[in-house]
């Protein structure tokens, strides 16, 4: 599964972004919003995320062995720029 995420199309704090992120992670076919800018059923087993938020962009490829701790951390741990926690 491929998915295109645009954290600009958002208001939402960052908490709320990363427990919408987790449930994304770990039911990817269950969650719309509308930060979500494309999903592909590739036929992967991984799920690659490339998020995109203030100009910068960063693609994650996540096993399912990588899921719930993904889900548990949040996306801001695993990627190297820091988003603002408040948007306005």
């Amino acid at each position: 599964m491929k998915i295109t995420i645009d954290r600009d199309e958002c208001v939402a704090v960052q908490s709320f972004c990363e427990r919408c992120f987790g449930t994304l992670v770990l039911h990817p076919m269950g969650v719309e919003r509308p930060c979500i800018l494309a999903l592909e059923d590739d036929q992967s087993e991984d799920l690659t995320v490339t998020l995109r938020s203030e100009g910068q962009e960063e693609t994650l490829v996540i096993t399912e062995g990588q899921r719930e701790l993904i889900a548990r951390d949040g996306w801001t741990a695993f990627v190297h720029f820091n988003p603002r926690f408040y948007r306005a």
